[in-house]
């Protein structure tokens, strides 16, 4: 069977849940993995549009060399969530748009993962913008765990380490909405084992539906020599 684009598989978390080592180690393992932060970053670059349009909405973000001011912008959006949707509508578009231009590139590719950090937030517009998935993966931490690793790493206090875990879904809610769980409450060495099982059963589920896609094609060219 061959198929006409990739299986592609959402990949993201919350705030603090490893979900950028989870993308590594799926990397490690021969997977492709689109970036939507890496993209957010090329397309904030000098002379890109997305630049402009921050320039534009968030002067004060712009540093004496007319550069974005990135820590700048991250301590603002944080803090107003108009601002954040604000910055949101500015720049999704743009990166579906190279997220779809990306998945044409290699569309030779069985399983592409793309790792987006607000996924469940910004689905409903990436929909409408041309990225569809197949499966969605959440790399799972409690909340208690997010507010410890995340103070710990930023040197946060707790009322800030509160507030950004608080800006995003709740992790229990996108737990639910999720196909498949990957749990990161433990070791490196039992994430890296669970995402190889994981992967494992991937190839297996598309293997099956591939199957089955070529019986019902079997079927109705079948009925239509019949008629």
């Amino acid at each position: 069977m061959t198929r006409n684009k990739p299986y592609v598989i959402g990949l993201t978390g919350g705030i603090a849940t490893g979900k950028s080592t989870a993308s590594s180690i799926i990397r490690k393992f021969g997977y492709l993995v689109i970036d939507a932060d890496e993209i957010a970053r090329y397309i904030l670059e000098p002379e890109k549009k997305g630049n402009s349009l921050v320039a534009h909405e968030f002067p004060m973000v712009i540093n004496h060399s007319g550069d974005i001011d990135r820590k700048l912008l991250g301590d603002i959006i944080f803090s107003d969530n108009k601002l954040r949707n604000k910055l949101d509508s500015l720049l999704h578009p743009l990166i579906s748009e190279e997220i779809v231009r990306r998945l044409d590139i290699h569309s030779d590719k069985e399983v592409v993962f793309i790792d987006i950090p607000l996924l469940f937030e910004v689905k409903g517009n990436m929909e409408e913008e041309g990225v569809y998935f197949d499966e969605i993966w959440l790399v799972y931490a409690s909340r208690d765990a997010q507010l410890d690793r995340l103070r710990k790493r930023n040197l946060l206090d707790e009322t800030e380490a509160i507030k950004r875990v608080e800006s995003q879904m709740d992790i229990e809610l996108k737990k639910d909405l999720s196909d498949i769980i990957i749990d990161n409450m433990g070791s490196k060495e039992h994430l890296e084992n669970q995402i190889h099982q994981l992967l494992h059963e991937m190839e297996l589920r598309i293997r099956c539906r591939g199957c089955i896609e070529d019986l019902d094609s079997e079927f109705e060219e079948g009925n239509d020599e019949k008629s």
